[in-house]
């Protein structure tokens, strides 16, 4: 695992689990020493059980015999869309929004509600519906190019903040529709574009690791510990030439 804040290595392997699991992230304390996981039993974990069998579907099936049905790409959209929203990265933007709504209680000051832990972490669940309902109300229409690219050996880390878009959405509706990559494991990784995405070469997959660095906030792990080395030593380099922001724009567009 490399912990970018620490600027370390520590070589001993841990599943990727134990190294992003947060036991308490979406947990909420409602007395005392007393906390209930709710939210993560009835919103998360239908989410990751819906997607785990297609994940390892992705990983395992042999590439030209992959189908991507309608089922298959939106169950996968949506799990993109609700780890958007569970990541230490997008912590401040949702404390933002809801520092922003509007909340109306007859009962209750709702400046208590915005301040109580368990309302903030029920809103932030309900974001990914709030995308999805934007995405429907956008109007955008056309098909979007969908693939699994593979290489023969471990070459992708894994970060807090996996997902790699082409531009940064802007909007709730671009969560769901911008292009992006995401690695299914450490030798695949699943693209989504309008137009058709190249399979990436070997350089692209290290620029790919060092665009994932530069966006995480703590926690980067690899299955090889060779490849965790050379993609920190490829993110600082490309970060001593001031471009990691142009990483990747670079890597939609390379052919």
């Amino acid at each position: 695992m490399y912990d970018k804040v620490k600027d370390s290595i520590e070589p001993r392997q841990r599943a990727p689990r134990m190294v992003f699991y947060d036991w308490n992230r979406n947990s909420v304390e409602l007395l005392s020493g007393l906390w209930t996981s709710a939210l993560e039993e009835l919103v998360y974990s239908n989410i990751d059980i819906r997607t785990s069998s297609i994940i390892r579907y992705f990983q395992n099936e042999e590439i030209s015999k992959i189908d991507f049905t309608e089922e298959r790409t939106g169950i996968f959209l949506f799990f993109i869309i609700s780890l958007f929203w569970r990541i230490p990265a997008t912590d401040l933007l949702s404390a933002d929004l809801l520092r922003r709504s509007e909340i109306i209680s007859s009962t209750i000051d709702p400046e208590i509600l915005r301040n109580d832990p368990l309302v903030q972490k029920y809103y932030r669940a309900r974001l990914f519906k709030t995308v999805t309902d934007s995405m429907m109300n956008s109007g955008r229409k056309g098909q979007v190019s969908v693939n699994i690219h593979s290489f023969d050996q471990d070459i992708f880390v894994l970060g807090d903040n996996p997902i790699l878009f082409k531009a940064a959405p802007t909007t709730m509706a671009e969560i769901g529709q911008n292009d992006f990559l995401m690695p299914v494991s450490t030798r695949r990784v699943y693209s989504s574009t309008i137009q058709n995405f190249q399979p990436p070469s070997p350089r692209d997959a290290y620029f790919y690791n060092a665009a994932v660095i530069h966006q995480s906030t703590q926690r980067i792990v690899s299955g090889d510990l060779d490849v965790l080395k050379n993609s920190v030593s490829v993110f600082k380099e490309v970060g001593e030439l001031e471009l990691l922001d142009m990483l990747p724009g670079y890597i939609f567009n390379s052919d």
